[in-house]
């Protein structure tokens, strides 16, 4: 049987390797923390070490909460084996909801990986006139005139600018929301531009040429597959109790403007999600269940924003999986925006994140979500801090009042986010410790996967 210590520097070195970008010596740092704490208790159990391991992240969020920065939050971390989670607080600022495990997160943009999943299944099955990531969008829809050549590749990996005559939320019906996308027009193509819009086309344009609604087109390429049990685009009504993230939730409808002005669900926003189905959809995803490596490899990054890493000599070397993948999903090594990328995840990983505030992430050994809902705020808190639209409109004969709230600088500013984000990120170190430890100590013959899901009042 191996020494502790032997397997801890055993485990420094693989996980260096994992983990170019990080230094040794936090590596080192992060994974003694473990060490210690089975150290000063060699006797103890899996559970009694992951409570130990999660005490700083609750510190953290509990004082997140304290502070009015959300009402509540769902946490959770699968690493190998081992799954923790953290939730706690309400599912809104009226402190009557009380938190969930299975609370449906309005996750905003992160609803686009769904659409570019959906997308890369078409081509991949060559279905309906996709025959390819350089298609033209106009041989498979006709209602979009004004976007010229853009092919799907322009349009997912946010490779364009798109303008339309009036802006969609500020539409007197939803026909006219609908009106004014179909008359959008693109230019700059080939440059790169965070945008809401090449979801929004693509997923019109996938129900024109499929003959199917995007619900049908999620259930055949995401949820079926990875076999999502909580993953909405329409709320059961016997499920509305459970969201969050949305000052809507009692319609079962989504915060985002442009997404509620379109009908529910826009393709660039209006996914309800659970913790435990994003932990679910991120390790099909990463293991190939639900979109081929080689799309990865050779379409779906965003030109012009590969990181290149200088080496020994100083000459900077072009890194495979750098950069933005798709656009909008943040990998290591990050050129554009570095907030997210924490050096101490694998070099195999990526992440997204929403408005709304949650963010996910994906590793070749596991997966987190760490759900927030600062959007869950009240209508007047809103009101006095500035970040309050009304929506009034029309759907049909029916007329539409919706809420929309923007968190993202007065209530949850980045900054929070990539606190929490180091927190993960050393946490799921530990757990990679741990597992290994386990793996040489535990009395039983066959790993067992260890559960440790902790609620906070």
């Amino acid at each position: 049987m191996k020494s502790i210590d032997k397997i801890f520097e055993e485990f420094i070195k693989r996980a260096k390797l994992e983990s170019p970008c990080a230094k040794e010596e936090d590596i080192r740092a992060v994974a003694k923390k473990m060490y210690d704490i089975i150290s000063n208790n060699p006797s103890g159990t899996p559970n009694d070490y992951m409570t130990e391991a999660m005490e700083p992240c609750i510190e953290k969020l509990e004082a997140l909460r304290a502070n009015n920065v959300t009402p509540g939050y769902n946490i959770l971390l699968n690493v190998g084996n081992t799954e923790i989670g953290m939730y706690g607080g309400y599912l809104d600022d009226t402190y009557q909801r009380k938190m969930s495990q299975n609370a449906l997160f309005d996750v905003a943009s992160m609803s686009k990986i769904f659409t570019q999943v959906v997308i890369s299944n078409l081509i991949e099955s060559n279905c309906c006139g996709f025959t390819g990531f350089n298609t033209k969008i106009k041989d498979l829809c006709p209602d979009f005139k004004n976007i010229g050549d853009l092919t799907i590749k322009d349009a997912v990996s946010f490779s364009a600018h798109f303008q339309t005559p009036g802006y969609l939320s500020k539409c007197k019906s939803q026909e006219e929301a609908m009106e004014t996308l179909f008359q959008v027009e693109a230019s700059n193509i080939g440059k790169y531009e965070y945008t809401d819009f090449g979801m929004i086309i693509m997923k019109n344009v996938a129900e024109y040429a499929t003959g199917k609604n995007f619900e049908t087109l999620i259930e055949d390429f995401i949820t079926t597959k990875a076999e999502l049990t909580n993953t909405y685009l329409t709320i059961p009504e016997g499920k509305r109790e459970l969201v969050t993230g949305t000052p809507n939730w009692k319609e079962g409808e989504a915060n985002d403007p442009n997404t509620i002005m379109l009908g529910g669900f826009s393709g660039s926003a209006g996914c309800f999600i659970t913790a435990k189905d994003w932990i679910k959809f991120a390790k099909a995803y990463m293991n190939g269940i639900l979109i081929e490596d080689q799309i990865l490899r050779g379409y779906a990054y965003t030109p012009g924003v590969f990181s290149t890493k200088p080496d020994k000599e100083g000459n900077s070397e072009l890194m495979n999986y750098r950069g933005l993948l798709m656009g909008n999903t943040f990998i290591p090594w990050l050129t554009a925006d570095s907030s997210f990328v924490n050096p101490l995840f694998p070099n195999q990983s990526f992440l997204v994140q929403g408005s709304t505030r949650p963010v996910g992430l994906a590793f070749k050994d596991g997966a987190a979500a760490l759900f927030f809902n600062p959007a869950s705020i009240s209508k007047k808190r809103a009101e006095e801090l500035g970040i309050l639209r009304e929506l009034n409109f029309t759907r049909g004969e029916k007329e539409i009042s919706r809420l929309s709230i923007d968190p993202r600088t007065k209530i949850m500013p980045l900054k929070n986010i990539k606190e929490m984000l180091q927190l993960i990120a050393e946490l799921r170190l530990m757990i990679l410790f741990f597992n290994e430890y386990n793996k040489e100590y535990s009395k039983d013959s066959e790993e067992k996967k260890i559960t440790h899901i902790k609620k906070i009042a």
